[in-house]
């Protein structure tokens, strides 16, 4: 067995494949993902690791997305976000572990990040040194909006088909764009700018796969007037965006009364601290996926 990097289209392809088998992936989807991670990291000359056997199959993919770069501690930093990662049971353990540990030392001076991980996952990366983040993902379905008793008194439809769009080409950090754009809202007589993607949900059902509109919320330029506002903009993106979920995915205390999932964001960097205010799902795999 070799772990490599993933270098070249062919071995994208082949480690695109063995992720879509085990995730169950659409094609669809992992066309997607296949353009988006070329045209992303084509200054990055890499998308990923994989573990290769003497017969030539794969084993084993990882693939990493060019998040940008922020400054941490005066130093401009290269960003790298570690996605889809998946290893047969046959090589599990010393194998999928090493392949984490070689991409580390690779990327040595790198802020690493993982927005994504499942338990089994963030378990083994808290191992190497990955540290929590203070920025949650939230989950928000249609249903626990409408069920709860803010709903209604939210409702203001003037709100719904007012506020100005505009293309996200300047980021709070210098992260990738990727699907994302940012909406400008008047509230309170001041202008509150909310970056959003969209997202899918796929569901496969037999031989067919049901794919669910969402919309990912990842900044805010002031979460005081968001938090304040939060039924109101989840309501503007549910009805203006037809999304049956909405997820979040920064510093937010949403009321206690509205049912949500959270799950971890965690990163990695040596030797230094990283700052509070960056936040570390811009430019990130949700921006593509």
């Amino acid at each position: 067995m070799q772990i490599k990097q993933i270098r070249n289209e062919v071995d994208l392809s082949k480690a695109i494949k063995l992720l879509q088998e085990s995730f169950k992936w659409s094609s669809r989807k992992a066309k997607k993902i296949n353009q988006n991670i070329i045209k992303n990291n084509k200054s990055l000359g890499i998308y990923g690791y994989s573990i290769r056997g003497g017969n030539g199959l794969i084993y084993g993919a990882l693939l990493i997305f060019d998040q940008g770069s922020t400054e941490i501690m005066g130093e401009k930093i290269k960003v790298l976000n570690m996605s889809s990662w998946y290893v047969k049971q046959k090589v599990r353990g010393y194998f999928a572990l090493k392949m984490i540990k070689i991409f580390l030392k690779d990327f040595s001076n790198c802020l690493i990040t993982n927005v994504s991980s499942n338990k089994k996952a963030y378990l083994v990366l808290k191992s190497f040194g990955f540290k929590d983040s203070k920025d949650l993902n939230r989950k928000f379905s249609t249903l626990s909006l409408i069920l709860n008793s803010n709903f209604i008194r939210n409702i203001k439809f003037k709100f719904l088909f007012s506020n100005k769009i505009k293309k996200a080409y300047e980021f709070p950090q210098d992260f990738a764009i990727g699907n994302s754009y940012c909406r400008e809202f008047t509230l309170d007589n001041q202008k509150l700018e909310v970056i959003t993607c969209p997202a899918i949900l796929e569901k496969k059902i037999g031989f067919f796969y049901l794919r669910i509109k969402g919309t990912r919320i990842l900044w805010t330029s002031n979460p005081k007037i968001f938090y304040k506002y939060f039924y109101l903009i989840l309501i503007f993106y549910t009805f203006r965006y037809f999304s049956f979920f909405t997820t979040t995915h920064f510093d937010l205390y949403p009321p206690l009364n509205c049912n949500f999932r959270t799950t971890k964001q965690i990163y990695f960097i040596k030797n230094k601290k990283l700052d509070s205010k960056i936040n570390i799902s811009l430019g990130s795999e949700l921006v593509f996926f």
